[in-house]
């Protein structure tokens, strides 16, 4: 058994979101509207800045491989 990388480990983090957010995009808003999706950001959150994490964008939350994973989303407005 090879183990992944931590890069690895972040490269597929980042892929599941780019998938998760590609599906309820267009999922809620139909396969006519185009979005300009940016590359999800991965990085650790210490447990005092949970709440604050959790608290301000839409989270989704879940264990792999007994370890807790977060995924947010937020919406910016086009520039």
């Amino acid at each position: 058994n090879e183990v992944p990388s931590e890069e690895e480990k972040t490269d597929a983090l980042r892929e599941m979101a780019n998938v998760i957010a590609g599906n309820f995009l267009t999922e809620a808003y139909g396969t006519d509207t185009v979005f300009d999706v940016i590359q999800p950001q991965v990085s650790e959150v210490a447990g005092d800045e949970l709440n604050r994490f959790m608290g301000r964008r839409v989270v989704f939350s879940f264990l792999a491989d007994d370890a807790p994973v977060a995924l947010s989303f937020s919406k910016r407005s086009a520039e």
